[in-house]
C-alpha cells in the first residue's frame, strides 16, 4: 500500500472518541522508521489500543500517556533494530507482548489487560 493511501486511510478516520470502545485507550500511530547498516529500508506503522476495563486504571494511562508513548516507540526501534526482516514479517504476538510488558512497567502491574494492534502497514523503499 503506498504512503498516500495509508495518509488517506488514516486521515478519513472517524475522531478518536467514536472509534475506541469504552474499555480501550487508544496510542494513536506509532511510526518507525527501519534503519540498516546507515540505510533507510522503509518504515512501519502500527495503530495500537491498550485494553483497560476500570475508569481509575484508564486515567492513570491517560495521565502517563507521554512516558508510555516514549517507552513504546523506544521498544519498536530496538524490535526494529534487531529483526531485519520487520519489513517482511511482522511478529505481532511478539510486540504485543513486549508492549504489555512496558505498559505494566510504566503505569503499574494489573491495569493494562490486553495490547490490541488494529492495524499493521508496512512500506519498503
Amino acid at each position: 500500500m503506498a504512503c498516500a493511501e495509508l495518509q488517506t486511510a488514516f486521515a478519513s478516520a472517524p475522531p478518536k472518541e467514536k472509534q475506541v470502545p469504552q474499555n480501550y485507550v487508544a496510542i494513536d500511530r506509532l511510526i518507525v522508521p527501519v534503519i540498516h547498516d546507515y540505510v533507510l529500508e522503509g518504515h512501519l506503522i502500527l495503530l495500537v489500543f491498550l485494553e483497560v476495563p476500570e475508569d481509575a486504571n484508564r486515567k492513570v494511562v491517560r495521565d502517563r500517556m507521554p512516558v508510555l508513548r516514549d517507552a513504546l516507540y523506544y521498544d519498536l526501534y530496538n524490535y526494529a533494530a534487531r529483526h531485519r526482516d520487520i519489513l517482511y514479517d511482522v511478529e505481532l504476538p511478539e510486540i504485543k507482548a513486549l508492549f504489555l510488558r512496558t505498559a505494566e512497567r510504566v503505569v503499574g502491574p494489573g491495569r493494562v489487560q490486553a495490547v490490541l494492534v488494529q492495524a499493521e502497514a508496512r512500506r519498503r523503499f
